[in-house]
């Protein structure tokens, strides 16, 4: 005895357009532009995500600064894999302004030796925080011209990490 179907499981149009929405979705994943940024979205990856920050530096060193400017800060948030589970803890983001640094190659140990702290921004948040913090830090009015160091410290639970960054002091 043979049995025939009546219909086919998944009819034939039906699976066409299957096979065309995964092609489209490939072909759309395969133009993606590697040098566009991601987009931070404010939803934790998972419930026990934990975050770092990290200091948004294009517009703060693609320019020259004068006396008395405003440096605008914003930490934006980036997933922490080393965290996932981690219980809340506090996170504090400073930015220290030293100088004026002798030269480029001489920054380093300029900043070793213990150079003066000129002014400082300090912002707090957590490690459960999912959106960008801001703060300003502003250039004292009798800054000579020159390069300055601006020395990033992220402060977790007892930890500390440095970044330096240099920018441009003009008259």
């Amino acid at each position: 005895m043979h049995i025939t179907p009546s219909k086919p499981a998944i009819p034939l149009l039906q699976r066409s357009g299957i096979v065309i929405s995964i092609l489209g979705l490939l072909l759309l994943a395969a133009c993606a532009d590697p040098s566009t940024p991601a987009v931070s979205t404010a939803v934790p990856a998972a419930p026990d995500q934990r975050f770092t920050f990290r200091l948004e530096t294009t517009s703060l060193l693609n320019q020259t600064w004068h006396a008395g400017d405003n440096l605008p800060l914003s930490w934006a948030p980036a997933i922490d894999p080393t965290t996932t589970g981690a219980p809340l803890t506090p996170i504090t983001l400073t930015l220290d302004l030293l100088g004026p640094v002798p030269s480029k190659q001489e920054a380093k140990s300029f900043i070793k030796n213990g150079a003066p702290v000129l002014k400082s921004a300090m912002t707090k948040t957590d490690n459960e925080t999912n959106h960008a913090v801001s703060n300003a830090l502003g250039l004292p009015p009798n800054l000579t011209p020159g390069l300055y160091a601006l020395v990033q410290h992220i402060d977790i639970a007892g930890t500390r990490s440095q970044l330096v960054y240099l920018i441009t002091v003009a008259k």
